[in-house]
């Protein structure tokens, strides 16, 4: 362990190195006891700090591990960034990658899925369902039943909507309907008051006593006025 120690440091040295990948540092519990091996990963952890060397490296999981316990090194309680790749076995193998910490920074705390395609690597959005993340075939499975709704449900909107429109034009016809009866209906109401009012005042003149004189008057004009003489 301590005979690849330096032969790192001299790497770095020699390529004046800023960024030290190691995949995978759990091979180096395979130099030298476990004891041993933990004190010199310790080091190089602090000697890279000290150096402002970015270290990037992967770890296997230690035999019968479950959850996140780190590794058989122990190097997880001095990274400052710890990224968990996990497996997801639903008749089909999909990959997990979550943050389980990251020092002084903010991070997600989701379940992505990690894509391996002809195209490189990608990290799907997180997707959920019923409180479990869902990958793969499932997830595919669950987004195609859920456009299928939306679809179903855009064709009820629609149907809805067509058939509010088509009751909407059908109260408009009857509501004008109504106001043309409306309109008529005043015209009558109004002519029978017309009507009425020219029946009254017959009325009145029939009932009138000086009707009869003031007819007189009015037919035989002078004649019929009583003549006023001198004296007489």
């Amino acid at each position: 362990m301590e005979e690849h120690f330096q032969n790192i440091r001299s790497l770095v040295h020699s390529q004046r190195a800023t960024c030290l990948v190691i995949d995978p540092f759990t091979a180096f519990s395979n130099a030298g006891s476990l004891k041993g091996t933990q004190a010199v990963a310790a080091r190089l952890v602090r000697w890279v700090k000290s150096e402002g060397i970015t270290l990037v490296c992967t770890s296997l999981p230690v035999q019968g591990e479950s959850g996140f316990s780190g590794t058989n090194l122990k190097i997880t309680t001095v990274a400052d960034t710890w990224i968990y790749l996990s497996f997801s076995d639903g008749g089909e193998r999909n990959r997990g990658l979550t943050i389980i910490k990251s020092r002084g920074t903010n991070h997600s705390n989701q379940v992505r899925e990690l894509i391996l395609a002809s195209s490189g690597l990608s990290l799907a959005p997180p997707y959920t369902a019923d409180g479990n993340v869902l990958m793969g075939t499932m997830r595919w499975q669950k987004e195609r039943a859920e456009g299928e709704e939306r679809a179903r449900l855009n064709v009820e909107f629609e149907r809805q909507h067509a058939a509010i429109d088509g009751e909407l034009a059908e109260l408009g016809a009857r509501l004008q309907t109504l106001q043309r009866d409306i309109a008529t209906r005043r015209l009558a109401q109004s002519s029978m008051a017309g009507t009425e009012q020219l029946r009254h005042r017959e009325e009145e003149r029939r009932h009138d006593p000086v009707a009869p004189i003031r007819r007189a008057w009015v037919c035989g004009g002078d004649a019929a006025r009583p003549h006023q003489g001198n004296g007489s």
